[in-house]
């Protein structure tokens, strides 16, 4: 249609068909439909994330148990036999944490069903959907969304007489090659017992 007297008919035929078939009206609830469609897509990624990391921890748990039946210092010289436990710690990432936040803020006001904070929660979800679908930014996605990078890891070395805590270790440093490669096998020898159910 262009703008001049000729076309009112059309113009007039068109808003006759926007009036019958009560446009606006759709569109609200085409836009409620949108706004909990979506918002319920982002509870269900964060809700698979969860329970990603409630996986890792329960499989470091499990991995626990095949540590303590594993001696790590044998008793010696008056020394308490030792075994080592594993703890698993948020990792300090900025990408992790700033994505973790945005996910949070994506789902803030879910039960406030206002126009604005419906447009408002949008705008945050599609500003985080757009980062994650964008194509130059794989890297960061493939690091945001992989549950593996969100955890870090100590280990505690574990008195097995009275429970007591010997040593903690955060990284590997201040340690000799050798302390290193015995904590490390421990852990390797523990996971593979664990894998196979070897006794």
């Amino acid at each position: 249609l262009d703008a001049s007297v000729h076309t009112l008919e059309s113009f007039l035929r068109l808003l006759h068909q926007i009036r019958e078939e009560d446009l606006p009206r759709h569109e609200k609830k085409f836009k409620d439909r949108l706004n909990d469609k979506v918002s319920q897509e982002v509870a269900l990624l964060n809700g698979a994330l969860r329970q990603e990391c409630k996986h890792i921890e329960g499989k470091v748990r499990q991995l626990n148990v095949a540590l303590a039946s594993l001696d790590f210092q044998t008793e010696s010289n008056g020394q308490p036999a030792t075994y080592m436990k594993l703890e698993p710690r948020e990792v300090n990432d900025r990408d992790i944490a700033e994505f973790r936040r945005a996910l949070r803020e994506c789902l803030d006001e879910s039960l406030e069903n206002t126009d604005e904070a419906n447009e408002s929660r949008f705008l945050r979800i599609k500003k985080l959907v757009d980062r994650l679908a964008d194509k130059e930014n794989t890297r960061w996605r493939d690091k945001v969304i992989d549950i593996r990078f969100w955890f870090d890891f100590a280990a505690r070395e574990v008195q097995r007489s009275d429970g007591k805590t010997r040593s903690y270790y955060e990284d590997s440093s201040g340690q000799s090659g050798g302390e290193k490669a015995k904590l490390a096998f421990t852990i390797l020898v523990a996971a593979l017992a664990y894998q196979f159910d070897i006794d």
